[in-house]
């Protein structure tokens, strides 16, 4: 097969070439904001990229390191007058995305990185999946504080919401919000982020409402480097953790209420709970009373099931050994 000339495109690929991308900041925190921003203005192909950092009413001086980046046509802050991520995160994330209009958008965190291929390699994918599909991903590394990798997480290819989200219940994948790029349009026919206090699940609720019936697409040679440290939410969680499994609650009945296979999901999502539970209360005396207490979806409808599930796991997790 010869080279393909750039004459040679046909017009899905002609219209492709011209999309664009906006990378969407909500930032709060200065910490590792220069590194970010950094690590995406290094990126080949950020020219056809819009850089929007809105600022959450942070009360650190976020804007001693934006400015820097202001001389640049494609780089955008905002400064909001009200902290609203502090009461509803993902009501915040979807102001932002309201403000912009390109095609794609990449909500992005202060805190992560991105190798320099990614932009790249994302509008190459684009073009080799004729741009068929409203969810992107790229595979993820995790990193500490110090940007020394943790560990590596990688996805198929092609794979559908239901699976995806089967694989991150059963805690045999990781998944988060920066490593996702989205059709936008398709985001704000959906109304947005579903939901959560503290947008505790909101993303995989967004990406199963979003993209059901479509796969979801792993931009291949290139990874989004998700940093685990004490700033993370989830690091925190005992200062949330009530706030938190509130959240959990709701995401399950919220998925339970959308599944086809209910039978199926709900034995996945009975041991999760539970591991969120001992998760979240990990500092606290694990209490199997304070479970069926604290959640009757599942026990109400199969007492025998859910007590089989709790006492597995706590035998599984402490005793075991």
């Amino acid at each position: 097969m010869g080279l393909m000339m750039v004459n040679d495109l046909n017009p899905i690929c002609k219209h492709i070439d011209k999309e664009t991308i906006a990378i969407v900041l909500p930032i709060f925190k200065k910490k590792y904001l220069q590194d970010t921003l950094r690590s995406i203005f290094s990126m080949t192909g950020i020219d056809r990229a819009n850089v929007y950092a809105f600022d959450d009413n942070s009360p650190e001086d976020l804007m001693s390191i934006c400015k820097s980046y202001q001389q640049l046509s494609n780089f955008h802050y905002y400064r909001f007058s009200d902290n609203l991520g502090q009461r509803d995160l993902a009501l915040h994330w979807n102001r932002c995305i309201e403000r912009v209009e390109e095609k794609w958008l990449w909500l992005f965190s202060d805190d992560d990185l991105v190798e320099r291929d990614c932009l790249k390699n994302f509008f190459y994918s684009l073009r080799n999946t004729e741009s068929e599909h409203v969810l992107y991903r790229f595979n993820t590394k995790v990193i500490d504080e110090k940007n020394a990798e943790i560990c590596i997480n990688k996805h198929p290819t092609y794979e559908l919401p239901i699976d995806y989200l089967k694989a991150k219940l059963s805690g045999r994948r990781l998944g988060f919000v920066s490593e996702f790029i989205i059709c936008r349009e398709t985001l704000i026919k959906c109304k947005g982020f579903v939901r959560f206090p503290l947008a505790w699940n909101s993303d995989d609720a967004t990406w199963f409402q979003i993209s059901r019936g479509n796969y979801i697409y792993t931009i291949p040679g290139s990874f989004v480097c998700w940093r685990k440290s004490g700033e993370n939410i989830s690091a925190a969680s005992d200062s949330y953790r009530d706030t938190l499994f509130q959240a959990s609650k709701e995401y399950i009945v919220w998925l339970s209420a959308r599944v086809e296979n209910k039978d199926k999901m709900e034995r996945i999502l009975r041991s999760w709970f539970i591991q969120q539970y001992i998760y979240l209360y990990r500092n606290s005396t694990i209490s199997i009373p304070k479970i069926l207490k604290e959640y009757k979806y599942f026990w109400k409808k199969n007492l025998m099931s859910f007590l089989s599930s709790v006492t597995g796991y706590v035998f599984n997790k402490y005793l075991r050994h």
